[in-house]
């Protein structure tokens, strides 16, 4: 039933008839009740936005295992976090949607295991949980890996192939910004893959999916290739 008032496709859902109906079925321990709740104190539809008791009906939720409730507790307690104990349930929360398989799971936990961020230190399992995710499809990863393997930061040792092989596994699938990672070490005489047809290629193309560093970059060589061709 509070499905059907938070939501109606009116101008105005009545978020307070929702709240009633879902606080009663979270009685009972109702995952998605307890999700929508979390929502409703997160937004702030029924009264104040309360942070605090968004996480609790999340946490209750995620407990029960609805991925939903588990994603938005990590980017409340990470992207978000307050002090370390939240960052180490985010960490927590981040495990449980990896045990599910959910590619963000992976993509997080590796972040934080590179960075030591609520959990113990871990380059070595960080990019193996990177990589994983970037092969499922997660292309921030892959770009995140691209960069780790170019500059050799975080104790990763340093391999411009690996950086190119990353890139271009990013751009190949769409992504913009991968597109933009590809064009710059193609752009760069002193790298090995130096190209400067491709990079454009690869440059214009970020630029059409909306890149803005793309865009401008593109902008500027063109303005260059004109001033010369005068």
């Amino acid at each position: 039933m509070g499905e059907s008032f938070f939501l109606e496709k009116t101008a105005r859902p009545d978020y307070k008839q929702a709240y009633k109906y879902y606080k009663k079925a979270a009685e009972y321990s109702h995952k998605l009740a307890e999700f929508r709740l979390g929502l409703i104190y997160l937004e702030g539809v029924v009264g104040p936005k309360d942070r605090n008791k968004a996480i609790q009906w999340f946490e209750k939720s995620a407990q029960q295992g609805l991925l939903e409730s588990q994603f938005n507790l990590v980017v409340l307690l990470w992207h978000e976090g307050k002090n370390d104990e939240e960052i180490q349930r985010a960490f927590y929360w981040a495990e449980q949607l990896m045990k599910q398989d959910d590619i963000y799971g992976y993509y997080a936990t590796g972040r934080m295991l590179l960075s030591g961020e609520g959990t113990k230190y871990n380059p070595k399992l960080g990019i193996k949980r990177l990589e994983h995710a970037a092969k499922k499809g997660e292309y921030k990863a892959a770009n995140e890996l691209s960069l780790l393997y170019k500059n050799g930061q975080l104790h990763v040792n340093k391999s411009l192939n690996k950086s190119y092989q990353w890139a271009e596994f990013s751009a190949k699938a769409g992504n913009a910004r991968g597109q933009l990672l590809l064009s710059s070490l193609l752009l760069d005489w002193e790298l090995p893959f130096f190209n400067v047809a491709k990079g454009k290629e690869w440059l214009s193309k970020a630029a059409d999916g909306g890149n803005e560093i793309a865009i401008e970059w593109l902008e500027k060589i063109t303005d260059k290739e004109k001033a010369l061709a005068k």
